[in-house]
């Protein structure tokens, strides 16, 4: 069974503040099409929109894709862990 989660998270910023730091946009997928991870950021006026998906598309893995999904689980948390900084104009 595919396992697909999707998060979309919009924030209004208050009036004279802006991002001066967004985070990267990635885009990575396992082997054999076992799964990807895609994140998206978009900035419209004074708001913002964070979204990501995490999709795996195998109900069990073989022993050696775990190597796979490890890396694969080590960079959705680098990529969590990104910071957005917010500057005054």
């Amino acid at each position: 069974m595919q396992s697909d989660e999707r998060l979309t998270l919009t924030v209004h910023l208050p009036p004279g503040y802006v991002v001066e730091t967004a985070p990267q946009m990635v885009s990575i997928g396992l082997p054999d099409g076992g799964g990807k991870f895609i994140t998206n950021y978009e900035t419209v006026d004074n708001s913002f929109t964070f979204s990501h998906i995490i999709q795996l598309n195998n109900p069990v893995y073989a022993a050696e894709e775990y190597p796979y999904l490890k890396e694969f689980y080590n960079k959705i948390i680098q990529s969590e862990r990104a910071e957005i900084v917010f500057k005054k104009k």
